[in-house]
């Protein structure tokens, strides 16, 4: 798949960079990064939803994992819903992609906020960083 090929190449080229340092020699680089949904497609194989395995997200997880800024993922409109068990695929979005913020040993630098998740539709997050609210989904 190209993606699996591009995104690690993709994501060698961030650079972690806090822009409210005073330092404006390296105004390139971020703090955190969001993806943007769709990390798997919504083809149906015979009309019929796909399989979608734990391995996949597993996959992204480490691949989202070695990006020197910390990521967050805003679901696409393929994400669990057309899996052949949506429940079984939320499950892996919650166990290895909604709370990589939480990983400290990714040795990504704090984010400076606290990050908020609605209790029960854990894809919806919120945080407070520098007087700007980011909202996610």
């Amino acid at each position: 798949e190209m993606e699996e090929c591009l995104l690690p190449f993709e994501l060698a080229k961030l650079s972690y960079d806090d822009p409210w340092d005073g330092n404006d020699e390296n105004d390139d680089g971020g703090t955190f990064l969001v993806h943007l949904g769709d990390i798997k497609d919504g083809k149906k194989i015979n009309n019929a939803p796909q399989e979608c395995h734990e391995d996949h997200f597993l996959k992204i997880s480490n691949m989202f994992g070695e990006s020197p800024v910390m990521p967050f993922f805003i679901p696409g409109d393929n994400a669990w819903i057309d899996c052949a068990d949506p429940t079984e695929a939320y499950s892996y979005w919650d166990d290895h992609l909604f709370h990589m913020q939480n990983e400290a040993g990714r040795g990504w630098p704090d984010l400076g906020a606290d990050v908020y998740r609605h209790p029960e539709r854990k894809e919806l997050f919120a945080f407070l960083l520098r007087g700007v609210l980011f909202l996610g989904q």
